[in-house]
C-alpha cells in the first residue's frame, strides 16, 4: 500500500500520492470481495470438522436424529454424537441424521466389521463417523467407541479397591443367575461337578453356598482369587496333571535333599567335659552342617497386590 498524501506535501506530490493510494485501496477491495466469494460455508463441511451432538429418537436398532443446519448428503469424515434410545439388540442397526439410514459398523483390523449386540446402549453418549466406502460403497457409520465387549468370565486385575463397571470382585460370592445370566453360562462347571467344585457351581443360599449346592439353584458362585496366585489350567498337557478347572492347589516345595558333611574327632581324658589330647576311648564325635527351622507360613515369590475381578 503506497503512502497516503500528507499536508506538508506540495500540491503536485499530494495529488500523485492520492491517486496511487486510492487506486491501491480499490484493488484491495476487489481482491477481498473475490476472496469472500470463493469461501464455501457449506454446513456439511463445517459439521464434518466436529462431532455434532443431537437428540436421538427411533430405537436402539434404528437411531434417528435431525441436525441443524440440516444434512442433505453424507460425506466421509462427518462425525455425530448422541445417546441412543436403547441398546442395539443384534448385528444390524442403522443411523439416519437426515440423508437416509445407513448401517452401523465398528472398527476392526484390517477393516470394519458388523456390530455385536450391546455395542452401544441408552447410557451413552456414543460417537459415529461416516465412511462412504462401507456397505459395498453405499456408505455407513463407524461406531467409534463401542462398549467394552470382553467375554464374561474373564479375570482382570485393577489398581483400585472397587470393581469397575461390567465387573464383579472375584471374591467367592454367590450372585444371582438371573441378573448375571451370561456369566452363569460362561463359568458354570456343569451338573457332574456341581457337588465338588470350589467355584463355578450353583446353589440355593448365597449366604451358605457350599452347603446349599444345587444344579437348579438360583445363584452361581464366583472364583475366590483373593490372596491367590494364578496358574494356567493344565488342560491335558501333563505338567500339572489331574487338576480340574477352577480348582485350588496348596503350596508345596519340590522334593529335594540337603548335603551335609561331618568330621570325626577323637576325644581323650579330661575334667568337667573339657577336651584334652590323649588316647581315644573308642568312638568319635560328629561335627558338621545342619539346618534349622526358618521362614513363614507359606511358600511364595515377591508379589504386588491388585484387586481381582471377573467380567460379566
Amino acid at each position: 500500500m503506497p503512502d497516503p498524501p500528507s499536508p506538508i506535501d506540495t500540491p503536485e506530490q499530494f495529488n500523485e500520492k492520492a491517486f496511487f493510494f486510492f487506486a491501491a485501496l480499490a484493488q484491495f477491495g476487489a481482491e477481498a470481495s473475490a476472496l469472500a466469494a470463493s469461501i464455501d460455508f457449506d454446513s456439511t463441511d463445517i459439521q464434518r470438522q466436529v462431532a455434532v451432538r443431537f437428540a436421538a429418537t427411533g430405537s436402539g436398532d434404528a437411531i434417528v436424529g435431525v441436525l441443524a443446519p440440516a444434512i442433505t448428503a453424507y460425506t466421509t469424515g462427518l462425525r455425530v454424537t448422541t445417546i441412543p434410545a436403547a441398546a442395539n439388540s443384534g448385528g444390524v442397526a442403522t443411523l439416519d441424521v437426515g440423508a437416509g439410514a445407513k448401517k452401523i459398523y465398528k472398527r476392526a483390523s484390517p477393516a470394519a466389521v458388523a456390530i455385536s449386540a450391546g455395542d452401544y446402549n441408552g447410557s451413552g453418549p456414543f460417537s459415529f463417523e461416516y465412511v462412504s466406502s462401507l456397505d459395498g460403497g453405499a456408505g455407513g457409520w463407524i461406531l467409534l467407541d463401542p462398549i467394552d465387549s470382553v467375554p464374561p468370565g474373564k479375570i482382570e486385575f485393577y489398581a483400585r479397591a472397587t470393581a469397575p463397571v461390567g465387573r464383579l470382585k472375584a471374591n467367592g460370592a454367590a450372585v444371582s443367575r438371573a441378573v448375571y445370566s451370561s456369566l452363569d453360562a460362561a463359568i458354570y462347571v456343569g451338573d457332574a461337578l456341581n457337588a465338588t467344585s470350589l467355584s463355578g457351581y450353583r446353589c440355593t443360599d448365597p449366604a451358605n453356598p457350599s452347603t446349599s449346592r444345587s444344579v437348579t439353584g438360583a445363584y452361581i458362585v464366583l472364583p475366590d482369587i483373593r490372596g491367590e496366585h494364578l496358574r494356567g489350567w493344565d488342560d491335558g498337557r501333563g505338567v500339572d496333571a489331574g487338576r480340574m478347572l477352577l480348582s485350588w492347589q496348596d503350596s508345596e516345595n519340590k522334593s529335594h535333599a540337603h548335603q551335609q558333611t561331618t568330621n570325626a574327632y577323637d576325644y581323650g581324658s579330661g575334667n568337667d567335659g573339657t577336651y584334652t589330647s590323649g588316647n581315644s576311648r573308642g568312638g568319635s564325635y560328629a561335627s558338621g552342617n545342619y539346618t534349622l527351622s526358618a521362614g513363614g507360613t507359606e511358600t511364595r515369590v515377591r508379589t504386588v497386590a491388585f484387586l481381582a475381578c471377573i467380567t460379566y
